[in-house]
């Protein structure tokens, strides 16, 4: 679990500079780390839902990646922090 959260946040941190836009490569490495963080207690609250939430994460992000928009990636970024937020 621990793993897969931090080889995403560090795919896309490293993927970073192939970005360009509004929102910044700081912003994107910044909502990466916050997702990660909060989705290992997620985690323990729903299991299940943790498990769908980091497989639709790693399509939606390999997807966002090949656009090279960072603004539509900081806000997928904030929408995946609301869900597990609520």
């Amino acid at each position: 679990m621990k793993k897969t959260l931090l080889a995403l946040a560090l795919t896309l941190s490293f993927a970073g500079p192939a970005f360009a836009g509004d929102c910044s490569i700081e912003s994107v490495q910044q909502k990466a780390l916050d997702v990660a963080t909060e989705l290992q207690s997620f985690a323990q609250k729903d299991p299940a839902r943790f498990q769908e939430i980091t497989q639709e994460m790693q399509t939606e992000a390999a997807k966002l990646q090949t656009t090279g928009n960072v603004q539509e990636l900081c806000d997928y970024y904030d929408k995946v922090l609301d869900e597990i937020r609520a």
